[in-house]
């Protein structure tokens, strides 16, 4: 379960700093201290990859969105671990601290966001920080933790490479996993749906939540 709002103790002057700063920061910057909100091009992602090709601007979730939908999730969160594929800035992962996962995982392929996000993870309680792992990796080789797995996706790529994702997941499905696909702004759902291994449990403007199709509520 996931606890209520509660800021972090840091000097109120930082608060006041951020605010004239950035007016338009969320709620988990506010909460946290931390650098998540803002626009970035591509061209300044800094990306080297071959798979540049298919990724897309950063931009993150709205918090409230992020935890909207991880309290809809159907299970128990001490089974799971949270990986969240094109971490960005890493606003998903300080999110998923608030709720009792097994170990959350970030994975993504600018090294400008990495880095950043590493500051912001830094920053949270020790106990919590622990459980954390950012990765500079591109998605498209990243090796699955073991376990059942919620994956969160906020429109990071193209269907090349979300093509190779929903695969991959699908087939831990297939060994007897449960699976859940948090994709937020969901451009390209039909990926998921083509493969009829998912189906969706839960429905929201902002986007939808599957469920690998053997997995147990």
């Amino acid at each position: 379960m996931a606890p209520g709002f509660h800021l972090s103790p840091r000097p109120l002057a930082s608060w006041w700093s951020r605010l004239t700063r950035d007016p338009w920061s969320d709620r988990i910057d506010w909460q946290y201290d931390a650098d998540t909100s803002g626009t970035i091009r591509k061209d300044a992602l800094g990306l080297s990859s071959p798979n540049a090709a298919h990724a897309t601007i950063y931009r993150a979730a709205l918090g409230w969105v992020i935890r909207l939908f991880l309290r809809r999730l159907p299970i128990d969160y001490r089974r799971f671990t949270f990986v969240d594929f094109g971490s960005g800035k890493g606003r998903a992962l300080l999110a998923a601290t608030e709720f009792d996962f097994a170990s959350i995982i970030g994975v993504e392929l600018s090294p400008v966001l990495h880095q950043t996000a590493l500051r912001n993870i830094a920053r949270l309680p020790e106990g919590r920080r622990r459980l954390v792992r950012a990765l500079l990796q591109d998605a498209a080789s990243f090796a699955l933790p073991g376990g059942d797995l919620v994956a969160f996706l906020y429109n990071p790529f193209g269907p090349a490479i979300l093509d190779q994702v929903a695969a991959r997941l699908a087939a831990r499905g297939a060994r007897g996993h449960a699976v859940f696909v948090i994709y937020i702004n969901p451009k390209f759902r039909d990926v998921f749906e083509r493969l009829d291994a998912f189906e969706p449990v839960f429905e929201h403007r902002k986007g939808v939540i599957f469920r690998y199709r053997s997995a147990k509520r």
